[in-house]
């Protein structure tokens, strides 16, 4: 597996290039500021309510990995090649993680509770950035996703 951490500059230069229309000097990196963003290209995101979030919210429900995927890329299955994963918790680092689309169940289920002691799915947003598929998919700690795609 290749795993690279970036600074967070890439990442937003990324993000930029789905949104290629925007007119925003500055935003921040995180689900609203990518709203934003979109919002000030002429682009709505559609977001869906995640019908279990509270529940797994408070620990009442535990939610697998596989079931976090489902909801994450049920509607725009990206291809295989380069994924960019942001995580709440990085951004205080400045960092994301680089990796190909195949290590993403990998780096889940054992690299980055390894690194962090924790499971990769929190209550707390992540956003992971497809480059090659021109694809977003954002989770938000409030239990929402949002996939985007930019089709041009």
């Amino acid at each position: 597996m290749t795993l690279k951490q970036i600074p967070l500059d890439i990442v937003k230069n990324e993000i930029e290039k789905i949104f290629p229309a925007f007119s925003l000097d500055k935003w921040h990196l995180s689900p609203d500021g990518i709203n934003e963003l979109a919002e000030s290209a002429e682009v709505n995101l559609t977001w869906r309510h995640i019908k279990w979030w509270d529940k797994f919210e408070y620990g009442d429900i535990d939610v697998s990995n596989e079931e976090f995927f489902k909801i994450l890329f049920e509607q725009i299955r990206p291809t295989k090649g380069e994924l960019i994963v942001v995580v709440e918790n990085h951004i205080k680092d400045k960092t994301a993680y680089c990796m190909g689309y195949h290590d993403l169940h990998e780096f889940v289920e054992t690299i980055y509770p390894n690194i962090y002691e924790m499971d990769f799915f929190q209550p707390s947003d992540c956003i992971f950035i497809f480059p090659n598929d021109n694809l977003i998919t954002i989770l938000h700690h409030s239990g929402y996703v949002m996939q985007f795609k930019n089709y041009e």
